[in-house]
């Protein structure tokens, strides 16, 4: 089908929107199941529980606001891409007030959520020099990384049973893995998700090896095939042996 160079440009940017809102999808989705298995870890002690439970919960309304701004900002694109004015249609139709209160929505979470922090851990290095303050806030945003790594890793192992991309698949696992082993102490939970996640780890790996094999397997019948073809093409006379 043919499609005229706009629709060809809006086909392109919404793919772009697309792939985003999918992958802000999946670390929700992700943030959520861990915070589900925090939640009700009988295990941890309280205060670090709810410490975990604020950070967390931070940290799914940016994202779900990531969300919100990809959907609005698809259905602003579309809106310009329509070009409606120039067939003398308003160029509200789309409740423009509201996407472009919307559209400010990424400025504003920033300032709102930020990294995963709260009030609580603002106040630990709250009166500390800045030197304290900028390592404090290293510190957060260390622990935002650990956090997300884990997430990350238990989407992998709970979601993806056929991963597209089975490489990236493996590392996210791997280093989901580590993370949670560094933890002074596991937890029950902790354990039980360790074993589940090495076991689809173990999974993957064999999945990862066969595909290398088959790979292997039809890199030598091309070549094979191409010694054949260049044999076949060659002259077939005879060449006298020197006396």
């Amino acid at each position: 089908k043919d499609f005229t160079p706009t629709m060809e440009d809006e086909f392109y940017d919404r793919d772009k929107l697309m792939y985003t809102y999918t992958k802000d999808l999946g670390k929700l989705i992700a943030m959520q199941d861990r915070l589900f298995h925090i939640r009700f870890d009988n295990s941890l002690e309280v205060s670090e529980k709810e410490l975990l439970i604020k950070n967390f919960a931070r940290e799914i309304m940016r994202l779900d606001s990531n969300l919100i701004v990809t959907q609005r900002k698809a259905v602003v694109d579309f809106d310009k891409y329509l070009e409606l004015e120039d067939i003398g249609i308003e160029d509200d139709i789309f409740n423009d007030d509201l996407l472009r209160d919307l559209e400010n929505l990424d400025i504003t979470q920033k300032q709102k959520y930020g990294l995963m922090h709260t009030v609580e851990t603002r106040n630990k290095f709250k009166h500390k020099s800045a030197k304290g303050k900028w390592r404090g806030v290293f510190d957060m945003f260390k622990e935002w990384k650990k956090q997300t790594k884990i997430a990350e890793g238990h989407y992998v192992a709970s979601h993806e049973k056929k991963p597209k991309d089975l490489d990236k698949s493996i590392t996210t696992l791997r280093k989901a893995i580590y993370e949670l082993s560094q933890k002074s102490t596991l937890t029950a939970v902790d354990q039980q998700l360790l074993q589940g996640w090495r076991t689809k780890l173990n999974h993957l790996n064999k999945l990862k090896v066969r595909r290398d094999e088959q790979v292997g397997i039809e890199r030598r019948q091309s070549m094979v095939n191409t010694d054949y073809v260049e044999l076949s093409g060659s002259s077939n006379s005879i060449v006298p042996l020197e006396k």
